[in-house]
């Protein structure tokens, strides 16, 4: 199978050629539950919340299954940026006024490897390509289910929303895919900057 980075220009805006998953990466709880941390919207399929295993079964399940490409977007972080020091510095959309979201501190970090590993683990799924955009939900007054920010993404297709693909803050800063450092490029994704109240 080949996942690389989407096109910003040319996609589909059928909803049913798109897989949409908000990722959460929980593990068990004391008491022996897991909680459903993730949102998951597979074609033909509601949105749900489901586990993180279970969201990596059911989208292996889907991508073993389809017989044409398509297309994934994933709320967390898909590329990463450095400076010409190499720090690590924010993406130009992870700011908003005083408040912050940058892929490298707290939950930022936390959905980066949960998209790394999630990403490992459909590498060999299926012969076809899987076209990868990264959604950015964000700066939310409230808090939402991981489904509604699937219906979001959902939404933003059909209302014909624009990707962007400039993100850097200054021209020597470095942009790169999260698993480059692995010898795996799948590019750099565009991304959609996503209104959760559409």
């Amino acid at each position: 199978m080949s996942i690389k980075a989407g096109d910003a220009y040319k996609f589909s805006r059928d909803p049913d050629e798109w897989i949409f998953v908000d990722l959460g990466f929980s593990g068990r709880r004391s008491n022996g539950t897991v909680q459903k941390s993730t949102g998951l919207k597979l074609p033909g399929e509601d949105s749900r919340n489901c586990t993180w295993s279970e969201a990596i079964d059911r989208t292996k399940s889907c991508l073993a299954n389809i017989d044409k490409s398509i297309y994934m977007m994933l709320e967390a972080p898909l590329s990463v940026a450095f400076s010409k020091e190499g720090h690590p510095v924010p993406r130009v959309f992870e700011k908003n006024g005083t408040a912050v979201r940058y892929w490298y501190m707290q939950s930022g970090a936390v959905v980066l490897i949960s998209a790394f590993y999630f990403l490992q683990h459909l590498r060999t799924t299926t012969k076809h390509t899987v076209n990868l955009y990264e959604s950015f939900i964000s700066f939310k007054k409230g808090r939402t289910e991981h489904y509604a920010d699937c219906d979001a993404m959902k939404k933003a297709i059909l209302n014909n929303q624009k990707p962007i693909t400039e993100f850097t803050q200054k021209p020597e800063d470095t942009l790169e895919c999260i698993t480059k450092s692995t010898g795996w490029d799948f590019g750099v994704p565009p991304v959609f900057c996503i209104d959760p109240k559409g």
